[in-house]
């Protein structure tokens, strides 16, 4: 609202885009004029998306009247003189991700007077992030994390004990996002099957099995029997292969489990 650029920047998760979002909102309600646009690559669309933004042409008629497409130097340029004329107020997100070159334009709108908040996650401290006053969003304290999980079982009508809420708040870190999803993921695991069997692990019990199988093989050779040399030999092979599907199966089951 005092026309002065910011920029606010935290670690991911804290809330930098709700709040961008809700700074926009606020002050179109004032009669000011925001644009919200997160950064997107390539470079042309992001600069294409900005001008559309800020109802500027993308297109120019050349001397043969045939529409082109206007060159990213002229658009930037329409885009610096834009801002400075309307005072319009550009909100970038995900600043971080923003390259070089674009980088060197957005300060030389700065420097004319341009009123640009941009959103980041830990920006590096060169170039441009020196340019403009930092304001850094930080984490929640252990009672605003506490107060948000229970507003938000609340919300979702998720019961959940004390306890545990008193573990996910302090496991969260004060990251809004973490703890949003700590609670959703709880109403998740309380959602599972009640009658889930656990499985036995019978490794043990096939490898016993498989031992004495090889051992009933080598009895019919030094027997010279064949039929019990073909039998202990098929019954190895086929318990040889159950045994790789157990395991195989255990497996996807332990990357669900992880999942």
């Amino acid at each position: 609202s005092r026309r002065r650029s910011l920029l606010l920047y935290g670690q991911w998760g804290v809330g930098k885009t709700w709040l961008a979002l809700r700074v926009q909102r606020q002050l179109c309600e004032s009669s000011l004029t925001a644009h919200y646009l997160p950064w997107t690559s390539p470079v042309g669309d992001c600069i294409k998306a900005i001008a559309t933004a800020l109802d500027i042409p993308t297109t120019k008629t050349n001397l043969a009247d045939k529409e082109v497409r206007c060159t990213q130097a002229e658009m930037l340029a329409a885009i610096g003189a834009r801002l400075i004329e309307t005072g319009d107020i550009l909100i970038l997100d995900k600043a971080h991700s923003i390259p070089v070159t674009l980088r060197n334009q957005i300060e030389q709108w700065l420097e004319q007077g341009a009123t640009i908040l941009l959103v980041a996650t830990l920006p590096a401290s060169k170039e441009l992030y020196l340019k403009f006053p930092r304001w850094e969003l930080k984490p929640l304290d252990y009672h605003s994390s506490y107060r948000l999980l229970l507003t938000t079982a609340a919300q979702l009508g998720i019961e959940i004990g004390q306890q545990e809420l008193r573990q996910l708040a302090t496991k969260g870190n004060g990251n809004p996002q973490f703890l949003l999803r700590s609670i959703v993921e709880s109403d998740i695991q309380a959602e599972s099957d009640p009658d889930q069997k656990e499985w036995i692990d019978l490794s043990p019990v096939v490898l016993i099995g498989l031992c004495l199988l090889i051992v009933l093989r080598y009895a019919g050779q030094g027997l010279n029997d064949t039929n019990l040399v073909i039998m202990g030999g098929l019954a190895t092979i086929a318990v040889r292969i159950g045994w790789l599907l157990t395991k195989q199966l255990s497996r996807q089951k332990a990357r669900i489990g992880q999942k």
